[in-house]
């Protein structure tokens, strides 16, 4: 399966981007990145994978990125990933180099 590259690869219908389980989807983030995004669904169903892989293109892009997000899975974002079991896999899913990114994780509300 060839990954899509541009907007012209989303498949659409009627002014919808329509697309199956499984398949591989172009969102050009500079357009739909504007105010925001919300990625939500239910324990265990990859949202925290699918926020990364958004805000890893979207730094990429040099856009900057706020996150909320109280699991503290984030601090690993600014490690580059040195796994050679998982960089085998980067091939797989059309991923890029490893790399780390800057950013600051603050842990503690401030008071108000």
């Amino acid at each position: 399966m060839k990954i899509p590259t541009k907007a012209s690869s989303t498949p659409t219908t009627a002014n919808k981007v329509v697309w199956n389980l499984g398949d591989f989807v172009y969102l050009p983030l500079r357009k739909y990145a504007q105010k925001g995004i919300l990625v939500s669904g239910a324990s265990g169903s990859g949202k925290t994978i699918a926020a990364k892989v958004i805000v890893e293109e979207l730094l990429q892009e040099q856009v900057p990125v706020l996150v909320f997000n109280y699991t503290k899975q984030w601090e690993r974002l600014f490690l580059k990933n040195t796994d050679q079991t998982m960089l085998e896999k980067y091939g797989l899913f059309g991923m890029r180099s490893p790399r780390a990114f800057k950013g600051k994780v603050v842990k503690e509300l401030p008071e108000l």
